[in-house]
Protein backbone atom coordinates (compact mmCIF):
# COMPACT_ATOMS: atom_id res chain seq x y z
CA UNK A 1 0.00 0.00 0.00
CA UNK A 2 1.44 3.22 -0.96
CA UNK A 3 -0.22 6.23 0.79
CA UNK A 4 1.29 8.87 -1.80
CA UNK A 5 0.27 7.61 -4.61
CA UNK A 6 -1.11 4.47 -6.95
CA UNK A 7 1.58 3.49 -8.54
CA UNK A 8 1.40 3.02 -12.64
CA UNK A 9 1.52 -0.93 -12.33
CA UNK A 10 -1.71 -1.12 -9.74
CA UNK A 11 -3.10 2.53 -10.99
CA UNK A 12 -3.20 0.66 -15.14
CA UNK A 13 -3.57 -3.05 -14.55
CA UNK A 14 -1.43 -3.06 -17.64
CA UNK A 15 1.89 -1.20 -16.63
CA UNK A 16 3.57 -4.56 -15.44
CA UNK A 17 2.88 -6.57 -18.11
CA UNK A 18 3.56 -3.90 -20.57
CA UNK A 19 7.18 -3.20 -18.37
CA UNK A 20 7.72 -6.68 -18.50
CA UNK A 21 7.19 -6.56 -22.25
CA UNK A 22 9.21 -3.83 -22.98
CA UNK A 23 12.11 -4.76 -20.81
CA UNK A 24 11.66 -2.06 -18.00
CA UNK A 25 10.38 -2.23 -14.23
CA UNK A 26 8.38 -0.02 -12.09
CA UNK A 27 9.65 0.75 -9.29
CA UNK A 28 7.04 2.53 -6.82
CA UNK A 29 8.62 6.16 -5.89
CA UNK A 30 7.86 7.86 -2.32
CA UNK A 31 9.46 9.89 0.24
CA UNK A 32 10.80 7.38 1.92
CA UNK A 33 12.96 5.61 -0.97
CA UNK A 34 13.11 9.25 -3.40
CA UNK A 35 17.28 8.73 -3.48
CA UNK A 36 17.57 4.94 -3.43
CA UNK A 37 15.02 5.22 -6.16
CA UNK A 38 16.87 7.86 -8.12
CA UNK A 39 19.94 5.86 -7.98
CA UNK A 40 18.48 2.28 -9.22
CA UNK A 41 16.53 3.67 -12.44
CA UNK A 42 17.58 5.20 -15.52
CA UNK A 43 14.13 8.10 -15.14
CA UNK A 44 11.34 9.31 -13.38
CA UNK A 45 7.70 8.64 -14.60
CA UNK A 46 5.14 11.20 -13.27
CA UNK A 47 1.72 9.63 -14.03
CA UNK A 48 -1.71 11.99 -13.51
CA UNK A 49 -3.57 11.64 -10.00
CA UNK A 50 -7.03 12.48 -8.50
CA UNK A 51 -5.45 15.23 -6.53
CA UNK A 52 -5.48 18.44 -8.12
CA UNK A 53 -2.14 20.96 -7.17
CA UNK A 54 -3.10 23.48 -4.63
CA UNK A 55 -2.40 26.82 -5.96
CA UNK A 56 -0.75 28.16 -3.18
CA UNK A 57 2.47 26.05 -5.07
CA UNK A 58 2.22 28.75 -8.22
CA UNK A 59 1.95 32.03 -5.44
CA UNK A 60 -2.65 31.72 -5.48
CA UNK A 61 -4.61 31.29 -2.97
CA UNK A 62 -7.46 30.65 -5.52
CA UNK A 63 -7.37 26.48 -4.61
CA UNK A 64 -6.76 25.18 -1.18
CA UNK A 65 -8.01 21.91 0.64
CA UNK A 66 -7.19 20.22 3.01
CA UNK A 67 -5.55 17.11 1.90
CA UNK A 68 -4.42 14.00 3.99
CA UNK A 69 -1.67 13.74 2.36
CA UNK A 70 0.16 16.09 -0.10
CA UNK A 71 0.74 14.61 -3.69
CA UNK A 72 2.32 17.09 -5.31
CA UNK A 73 5.00 17.66 -2.43
CA UNK A 74 5.72 14.27 -2.87
CA UNK A 75 6.48 14.95 -6.88
CA UNK A 76 8.46 18.01 -5.85
CA UNK A 77 10.89 15.72 -3.62
CA UNK A 78 11.31 12.66 -6.48
CA UNK A 79 11.54 15.69 -9.33
CA UNK A 80 14.42 17.19 -7.42
CA UNK A 81 16.41 13.90 -6.85
CA UNK A 82 15.99 13.18 -10.94
CA UNK A 83 17.12 16.58 -11.98
CA UNK A 84 20.14 16.93 -9.78
CA UNK A 85 21.20 13.37 -11.10
CA UNK A 86 20.24 14.67 -14.59
CA UNK A 87 17.83 11.89 -15.27
CA UNK A 88 14.52 12.20 -17.73
CA UNK A 89 10.97 12.96 -16.30
CA UNK A 90 8.47 12.16 -18.38
CA UNK A 91 5.38 13.59 -16.88
CA UNK A 92 1.73 12.30 -18.03
CA UNK A 93 -1.50 14.31 -17.38
CA UNK A 94 -0.99 15.59 -13.53
CA UNK A 95 2.65 14.36 -13.85
CA UNK A 96 3.15 16.93 -16.68
CA UNK A 97 1.48 19.54 -14.88
CA UNK A 98 3.49 18.97 -11.41
CA UNK A 99 6.32 19.52 -13.75
CA UNK A 100 5.28 22.59 -14.60
CA UNK A 101 4.68 23.95 -11.39
CA UNK A 102 8.00 22.72 -10.26
CA UNK A 103 9.63 24.66 -12.71
CA UNK A 104 7.98 27.75 -12.07
CA UNK A 105 5.19 27.58 -14.37
CA UNK A 106 0.96 27.89 -13.35
CA UNK A 107 -2.33 26.12 -14.02
CA UNK A 108 -6.00 27.14 -14.36
CA UNK A 109 -9.20 25.36 -14.33
CA UNK A 110 -10.51 24.37 -18.16
CA UNK A 111 -13.09 27.05 -19.00
CA UNK A 112 -16.11 25.11 -21.42
CA UNK A 113 -17.30 26.67 -24.08
CA UNK A 114 -17.80 25.89 -27.56
CA UNK A 115 -14.10 26.69 -28.32
CA UNK A 116 -12.68 24.68 -25.37
CA UNK A 117 -13.29 20.93 -25.23
CA UNK A 118 -14.48 19.85 -22.22
CA UNK A 119 -11.21 18.22 -21.03
CA UNK A 120 -12.87 15.85 -17.72
CA UNK A 121 -14.57 13.89 -20.71
CA UNK A 122 -12.35 10.71 -20.77
CA UNK A 123 -14.04 9.88 -23.39
CA UNK A 124 -13.60 12.64 -25.46
CA UNK A 125 -10.40 11.97 -28.23
CA UNK A 126 -9.42 14.81 -30.02
CA UNK A 127 -6.33 15.83 -32.13
CA UNK A 128 -3.46 16.98 -31.13
CA UNK A 129 -0.56 18.66 -33.43
CA UNK A 130 2.80 17.45 -32.05
CA UNK A 131 5.74 19.87 -32.59
CA UNK A 132 8.38 18.65 -35.00
CA UNK A 133 12.04 18.39 -34.10
CA UNK A 134 10.70 17.24 -30.58
CA UNK A 135 11.17 14.04 -28.58
CA UNK A 136 7.52 13.17 -29.20
CA UNK A 137 7.70 13.92 -32.49
CA UNK A 138 11.10 11.20 -33.13
CA UNK A 139 9.90 8.45 -30.89
CA UNK A 140 6.08 8.51 -33.63
CA UNK A 141 7.47 9.93 -36.70
CA UNK A 142 3.92 11.96 -37.01
CA UNK A 143 2.63 15.20 -36.30
CA UNK A 144 -0.91 14.48 -35.30
CA UNK A 145 -2.39 12.00 -33.17
CA UNK A 146 -5.42 10.97 -31.16
CA UNK A 147 -5.70 11.42 -27.93
CA UNK A 148 -8.70 11.35 -24.90
CA UNK A 149 -7.87 14.12 -22.00
CA UNK A 150 -10.10 13.77 -18.24
CA UNK A 151 -8.82 16.72 -16.33
CA UNK A 152 -10.23 20.18 -15.01
CA UNK A 153 -6.21 21.71 -14.90
CA UNK A 154 -4.54 22.69 -17.57
CA UNK A 155 -1.19 24.68 -18.04
CA UNK A 156 -1.83 28.48 -17.52
CA UNK A 157 1.59 30.03 -17.81
CA UNK A 158 4.39 27.54 -19.18
CA UNK A 159 7.66 27.45 -16.70
CA UNK A 160 10.92 28.78 -18.62
CA UNK A 161 12.39 26.12 -18.67
CA UNK A 162 9.73 23.84 -20.52
CA UNK A 163 9.08 23.69 -24.70
CA UNK A 164 5.36 22.55 -25.84
CA UNK A 165 5.93 19.52 -27.35
CA UNK A 166 2.16 19.29 -29.02
CA UNK A 167 -1.19 20.70 -28.20
CA UNK A 168 -4.73 20.02 -28.64
CA UNK A 169 -5.76 21.37 -32.11
CA UNK A 170 -9.25 22.26 -31.50
CA UNK A 171 -8.26 24.86 -28.55
CA UNK A 172 -4.36 25.20 -28.62
CA UNK A 173 -4.34 24.16 -24.77
CA UNK A 174 -0.74 22.30 -23.90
Amino acid sequence: YNPWRNSVAGSFGTGREISLEYGFELITVYPPNCAEACRMCDGLLLPGSSQDILSTYWGEDTFVRDYIYDEYKHDAMAIEHFVKAGKPIFGVCGGLQALNVYFGGSLKHVITNENILDHRDEDEKHEIEIKEGSMLYEAFGTTSARVNSMHGWVIDRLAPALTVTAINKKDGLI
